[in-house]
């Protein structure tokens, strides 16, 4: 039970369990003035990465190339997801 009070232990090992809260500080207050916003000409921002859901780093790096690859693309909300096949030259 958390009472808010230090401890301390002698342990062999430690393993930290600690929260995964977005950090979505910049999106809140960026999102809080449309003037400037409209003003710059940004038309819309977008919440990816740790600003989203924290993960892994691999979680973050597909959020950003996911949304390079979207930018500018009307998805009515569907995601575009692409496929690739490599062939090789005969």
């Amino acid at each position: 039970m958390a009472t808010g009070r230090d401890t301390e232990m002698k342990a062999a090992t430690v393993v930290t369990v600690t929260s995964r809260a977005p950090v979505d500080d910049l999106f809140h207050a960026l999102q809080k003035d449309g003037a400037a916003l409209e003003a710059a000409g940004i038309a819309s921002i977008t919440r990816i990465g740790d600003c989203l859901a924290p993960g892994a780093i691999v979680h973050a790096v597909y959020a950003g190339h996911r949304a390079a690859r979207e930018l500018g693309v009307d998805s009515g909300g569907a995601w575009n997801v692409r496929r690739e096949r490599i062939a090789l030259a005969g």
